[in-house]
């Protein structure tokens, strides 16, 4: 049989033990929750990191899908550029090929133009020279006739003349090719016959009426 003591000892315990049960029941709740709360902050705080995550993935890919278009559009670019270069550089050596050959054909179109000039003026002064020379040929070859011409016609005139007239006898100068006995004929129409065959003059006999001669008159052999 237990005593009142032991009962009330056991009471006591068994409440202590309640009580103790409950603080650590208690406690373990709130721990619990804590824990719950704990745990569901970090579901939230990893939700809101996934989130991020995903955010940054899909800003990373937009940025990707733009930063790869852009690439692209920039290559697009770049090809046109280096197809704009190549037709400019084929057709800057083009033109320039095109302008080098026009300036050497236009040099040589020159030159040959010079050069024509140059032949022609050279025919010319030549062709000049030449028409002076023959000028001056033709000018002295005339000076030349008209000194002999004139030289003839002194000997004809001035060296056939009559030196004197006489009654009878007249004396000729020049006429060094005539014979004696030859006929005479004065310029007044006058006749006369070749007698003396001098070294300087001839005697000629006059036939007819020789008034009209005059000393100077000219004379030729017939």
């Amino acid at each position: 049989m237990c005593s009142k003591g032991d009962i009330a000892t056991a009471t006591s315990s068994r409440l202590m033990i309640d009580t103790i049960i409950k603080f650590t029941y208690g406690i373990s709740c709130a721990f619990l929750c804590k824990q719950e709360d704990d745990v569901l902050d970090l579901r939230i705080a990893f939700s809101e990191f996934e989130m991020r995550i995903l955010r940054t993935i899909r800003n990373s890919e937009e940025l990707r899908e733009a930063a790869v278009e852009q690439l692209e559009k920039a290559r697009a670019r770049l090809r046109k550029v280096e197809t704009e270069a190549d037709r400019f550089r084929v057709n800057g050596y083009s033109e320039i090929e095109r302008e080098k050959l026009n300036l050497i054909n236009s040099i040589y179109t020159t030159l040959e133009q010079f050069e024509n000039y140059k032949n022609e003026t050279i025919h010319f002064e030549q062709q000049r020279a030449i028409n002076q020379v023959q000028q001056t040929v033709l000018q002295q070859a005339l000076q030349g006739a008209l000194g002999t011409l004139n030289s003839c016609l002194n000997n004809e005139l001035h060296l056939r003349t009559v030196l004197q007239v006489g009654d009878d006898i007249t004396r000729i100068y020049g006429l060094d090719e005539v014979m004696a006995g030859e006929l005479v004929e004065f310029e007044e129409d006058a006749v006369g016959i070749a007698l003396n065959l001098e070294s300087k003059n001839v005697g000629v006999a006059l036939m007819g009426d020789g008034l009209l001669i005059q000393d100077g008159s000219s004379v030729k052999a017939t």
